[in-house]
């Protein structure tokens, strides 16, 4: 066998074994970090993770989004704009940033989701 053809054959082995050993330290981040978190968020958080966000990102928004009393329904929505907004191609840190900037001022959260909304809106239109 060539080693062009030994490289050929074993570089999707290696590239297949990269992204599995990746798709489980993120699992484990997840679950180090939000293991209090319900089932639908972390399962959220590691979606998010897998289609680009940081992981340290994704965390520290969740996070705060749970030190400021977000309930369950509204962190998967929040979670969801952000996901959104990623699938369209569009910064999902201006979207973060918005609703971290509602938490930091203390807006109540359906007006800090309106935000993060309008906010994925602006840049769609921009884009």
């Amino acid at each position: 066998m060539s080693y062009k053809k030994f490289i050929l054959t074993i570089l999707p082995f290696l590239a297949g074994g990269v992204f599995l050993l990746a798709s489980t330290v993120f699992a484990d981040v997840v679950e180090q970090e939000l293991g209090r978190m319900p089932a639908t968020v972390r399962e959220s958080a590691r979606e998010m993770i897998q289609k680009g966000v940081s992981g340290d990102e994704t965390i520290q928004f969740i996070k705060a989004m749970h030190t400021n009393r977000f309930d369950e329904e509204q962190i998967l929505k929040a979670l969801n704009i952000v996901l959104e907004a990623q699938s369209r191609g569009l910064p999902v840190k201006p979207v973060i940033s918005k609703a971290l900037e509602g938490m930091a001022k203390k807006v109540t959260h359906e007006r800090t989701l309106q935000a993060m909304e309008a906010v994925s809106s602006r840049y769609a239109f921009a884009f």
